[in-house]
């Protein structure tokens, strides 16, 4: 191996180990408060600090968390900096922007306001008005620091150039307050060159070699600015100044590799007969390069191209919320008692150190109302639903409405599959190049409200080979995977044109089962280390990098449930039944679903095993013949050991006995001889 190498590796493990340093310290730190919490559990101070620390760690839904806790124990006031601090650092920037114009209409001379919300404005692509934010957080700071000058010019120093002008008074602002620091007057050479501003950049790095012992440098870059303004006798003489410089220096500093390098660029550009522009002997800085933006800077109206649709249809209403619970995915224990069956870790009881079964989650729940103060029960045919939101219905044509209430501790909101939507009732956010106003649906916060409104047209409904129905998933997509992990996930049942009944469900079906095939990592969840706390004291109280502890977190589940706590899915036997399989997850969620006792007809296939990836949605169509208390649940071996299981039963249809006449008697018999 040779030196170089060897040197490259102990630099690496060096930079590693103190990385690795630095994440044990802020843990510890974080240890340190969850036990003074422990103590003192309405201290607001601490629930900061421990906010800023997670923030470190890049932990931010944890950050989120205690700073409404925060909040809630009445630190309200002071808490909307931190909050655009921390939308800031997490990428939420019209979130962030909120809060900060909060803050301001509290604090107007706050400069570190004005600056938070500068950045944010920047990240946004809003420039003018964040070199306007980053001006009046430098007017308001006593003694600005030299990188806040630099940072408002690089965020103002557009491709376009169209900001330069302030870009370079911000700069000579720096150099008056100051001082004629050579790393501001290199900005500032930056943007006159940018501008094409030859002659001030020639007289700014004359100044500048006023002052320097060393002038070979900078003898140089006058050179390749006069080659850049055409002047080549002129670049020649400055590059032969510069040669006469180098010339005159001690041996030491001539053997320097970085002058050395500077010499032999110098004489070539004196004997080349080219462009001396085009091989400039200093590199161009790029103190100034323009941060990324967004491609759309204002945005744009959203689209209101709303499809046309069949006639007839219906407006369907639903009122839904997002709510936090206690979920239990085995309030039986482990009722499927299957021999083989059950992972010591998945079995529940059996180990210690473990969360268990019953975790803090947030579900989708029906209302009656824009109210949202009685809950639409579900009928017992719908118990099986489990952790899934409330089941929409429409039939081709319709159009639905979802009023979203949002109870939880952070935003959520409610994106379809399948159906047509608008791009203000999309429920995503990304860059969409649409306005700010035209985002709220993105996450609707803590406590608001939002109303969704989507559209079911042909290509919403079932194709020419499929049957009557089928199914689409809705589920939160603010950060998706957690938002799917911690329960906000559910199902619509779309019907064909005409063979719906009243509520929207098929006619040609007799009875109806979802089932939703997911591996609920719930240390991927919102409410992990809530769950952490609640049940351990402290979220330091296990081995969180332990796999077996994190693979105990991980619940093979159907509908929220596991070895088969899932109610009983109960039919009749001969009844029509359709079967909507959903999947959802990650990479491990490679599921197939098998019905023990009877068969199924999927895409025309017959068939007792159906396959289901990440956000499958499928349907398969039983005749159930065979009575009986059947196994329901996924093929793969490890998911089988993990609990993955439900049960169905077939109940057997009592046939219509027709009633016999009974046998004549002795008296009878004779009576009837002749």
């Amino acid at each position: 191996m040779s030196f170089l190498i060897r040197v490259i590796l102990i630099c690496a493990c060096v930079v590693l180990a103190a990385s690795l340093f630095a994440e044990d310290d802020t843990q510890e730190a974080i240890d340190s408060i969850n036990r003074e919490l422990a103590k003192n559990p309405r201290d607001s101070s601490l629930l900061i600090h421990r906010s800023r620390l997670y923030q470190q760690k890049r932990m931010f839904d944890q950050a989120v968390a205690d700073l409404n806790e925060a909040g809630r124990l009445g630190a309200a006031q002071e808490l909307d900096r931190e909050k655009a601090e921390l939308f800031l650092a997490a990428g939420w920037f019209e979130t962030g922007i909120e809060h900060a114009n909060k803050n301001l209409a509290r604090n107007p001379n706050d400069p570190m306001a004005y600056l938070v919300r500068a950045r944010l404005e920047t990240k946004l692509g809003k420039i003018k008005e964040a070199g306007a934010d980053y001006t009046a957080a430098l007017e308001r700071t006593k003694d600005a620091r030299l990188e806040l000058y630099i940072e408002h010019a690089q965020a103002i120093s557009t491709e376009d150039g169209a900001y330069l002008d302030q870009a370079l008074a911000t700069i000579e602002n720096g150099i008056k307050r100051i001082g004629p620091v050579v790393t501001l007057e290199s900005a500032a050479l930056e943007v006159e060159l940018r501008q094409a501003n030859y002659d001030a950049a020639l007289t700014r790095v004359d100044q500048i070699m006023q002052k320097m012992t060393r002038k070979d440098s900078w003898l140089a870059r006058k050179g390749d600015i006069l080659a850049k303004a055409g002047r080549v006798e002129d670049a020649r003489a400055a590059y032969k100044q510069a040669v006469d410089a180098i010339e005159k220096l001690t041996p030491g500093q001539r053997q320097q590799p970085a002058t050395k390098d500077l010499e032999a660029q110098l004489k070539a550009q004196l004997s080349a007969t080219g462009d001396l522009a085009a091989r400039p002997t200093i590199p161009n800085t790029a103190m100034l390069k323009a941060p990324v933006t967004r491609l759309t800077v204002e945005g744009v109206p959203a689209s209101t191209n709303a499809p046309a649709l069949p006639p007839g249809g219906k407006t369907r209403t639903y009122y839904i919320a997002a709510e936090e619970t206690d979920w239990d995915y085995a309030p039986g224990q482990n009722m499927l008692q299957e021999p083989f069956c059950g992972d010591p870790d998945a079995i529940p009881g059996m180990m210690p150190g473990r969360i268990g079964t019953r975790y803090r989650k947030a579900i989708y729940r029906e209302y009656t109302d824009a109210t949202f103060q009685r809950l639409q029960l579900r009928q017992g045919q719908w118990r099986h639903l489990g952790i899934l939101g409330p089941l929409m219905r429409a039939e081709v044509g319709d159009t639905i409405k979802v009023v979203f209430k949002n109870r939880t501790r952070v935003p959520a909101s409610i994106h379809p599959h399948g159906v047509f939507y608008l791009k203000t009732s999309e429920g995503s956010g990304y860059n969409d190049g649409t306005t700010a106003a035209d985002k709220k649906d993105d996450g609707v916060k803590p406590g608001e409200t939002f109303s969704y409104e989507w559209f079911v047209p042909e290509r919403s409904g079932p194709g020419p080979n499929d049957p009557s129905s089928l199914v689409w998933l809705y589920h939160s997509h603010v950060h998706a995977p957690k938002d799917a992990n911690a329960g906000l996930i559910g199902a619509m049942i779309v019907t064909q044109k005409g063979k719906a009944k009243p509520d929207g469900s098929p006619y040609d079906v007799d009875r109806e089962f979802i089932t939703l095939f997911n591996i609920f990592d719930e240390g991927q969840s919102w409410y992990f280390d809530a769950n952490l706390i609640k049940t351990f004291g402290a979220t330091n109280a296990v081995d969180r990098r332990d796999l077996l502890f994190i693979e105990s977190n991980k619940k093979h589940a159907i509908n929220g449930y596991i070895f088969a706590n899932l109610p009983l899915m109960t039919m009749t036997q001969g009844e029509r039944v359709r079967w909507y399989l959903l999947g959802m997850g990650s990479e491990a969620d490679l599921h197939t679903a098998h019905w023990h006792g009877n068969t199924v007809l999927e895409h025309g296939h017959r068939t007792d095993v159906v396959e289901l990836l990440p956000a499958s949605m499928k349907v398969a169509d039983m005749v159930a013949d065979n009575p009986g208390i059947w196994m329901f649940h996924c093929h793969v071996n490890d998911h089988m050991l993990e609990g993955m299981s439900a049960r169905y039963q077939v109940e057997s249809a009592v046939p219509k006995v027709a009633t016999k006449a009974a046998p004549p008697t002795t008296s009878q018999v004779q009576a009837k001889r002749p």
